[in-house]
């Protein structure tokens, strides 16, 4: 017995049919698995997005300093063909924080939503990395920067029967 007949190696047509078939499965397979993206105000937000900007939501404009909150919504989307999984949203400074968490899972073609609150007790301009903790083989964790800025609060002066004294006013009431 020849080793071919041992072996029954298939040939021609019957072989090409066997690679063709391999390689749609092992493409097939790579490809099943989940692919987040992210939307502010419907604008995407690249991962790793150094540059705050009004249009996506990241520039949270100007509020004041212990007494004022701005509160944005960011849109966590799955274009993947499995299931995505959110382990954590986490901001890593004290002037913002995550409001409203999105679902643990993100169906395919689905979305879920977040909110982050930016609450500044000081005056100045806050910078802060947003990171997604997820299972997107590609951009786990997936970052964003984002920024608030805070004015120092205005001082009122009333004087007698209630008039407003302004900056610099010098007259007698």
């Amino acid at each position: 017995m020849t080793s071919s007949e041992k072996l029954k190696l298939p040939t021609g047509s019957r072989l090409l049919k066997g690679i063709a078939s391999a390689f749609f499965l092992t493409a097939a397979m790579a490809a099943a698995a989940p692919e987040i993206s992210l939307l502010g105000r419907g604008s995407p937000i690249v991962d790793g997005d150094a540059s705050p900007r009004i249009e996506d939501n990241t520039e949270f404009g100007t509020t004041t300093a212990s007494a004022g909150l701005i509160r944005k919504v960011f849109v966590i989307a799955n274009a993947g063909t499995t299931s995505l999984t959110i382990n954590e949203v986490s901001v890593d400074a004290p002037q913002f924080s995550v409001s409203i968490l999105p679902q643990s899972s993100v169906p395919i073609d689905g979305v879920t939503s977040f909110e982050i609150t930016y609450e500044p007790l000081t005056a100045g301009i806050h910078n802060a990395t947003v990171t997604i903790g997820n299972d997107d083989a590609d951009e786990n964790p997936y970052t964003f920067a984002i920024r608030g800025i805070a004015k120092a609060p205005e001082i009122q002066i009333v004087g007698t029967g209630g008039l407003n004294i302004n900056t610099g006013d010098n007259s007698e009431c």
